[in-house]
């Protein structure tokens, strides 16, 4: 796992080893905007990274697949977990998630895309 590095001010990326699929997975938080999009909690020490740099208050998933570690931010930070409408019944029941459709306007002044490639509720 890496720690996350600044691409632009305030956008953050990394990269992890998603443990069910064994592959590197991309991550990114929006630290002004207090905005994690598909996380999987970067180095060891993940939470403690993310509570300095100001802790999450917005999960955006770009789709039902990407959940990783929604569940344990939304323990440890009470983050509000977002994905395509589509793909809301696959997730668990306790993430309470809301969902969205393209061309919504979400936290972080994110506006989502539909794409439908690796599953139907894909987005962008």
């Amino acid at each position: 796992m890496a720690l996350p590095k600044q691409i632009v001010r305030g956008l953050y990326h990394w990269t992890a080893t998603h443990p069910a699929i064994r592959i590197r997975v991309s991550s990114y938080y929006l630290a002004r905007e207090r905005v994690l999009v598909d996380p999987l909690l970067p180095a060891p020490r993940g939470l403690e990274w993310l509570e300095r740099h100001g802790p999450p208050q917005h999960i955006l998933l770009t789709n039902r697949l990407h959940s990783r570690h929604s569940a344990r931010l939304v323990a440890a930070f009470g983050c509000t977990v977002w994905v395509p409408r589509a793909g809301l019944s696959h997730l668990a029941p306790e993430l309470q998630a809301r969902p969205y459709a393209a061309g919504d306007a979400l936290p972080g002044g994110v506006r989502a895309f539909r794409i439908g490639v690796l599953c139907p509720d894909e987005s962008a």
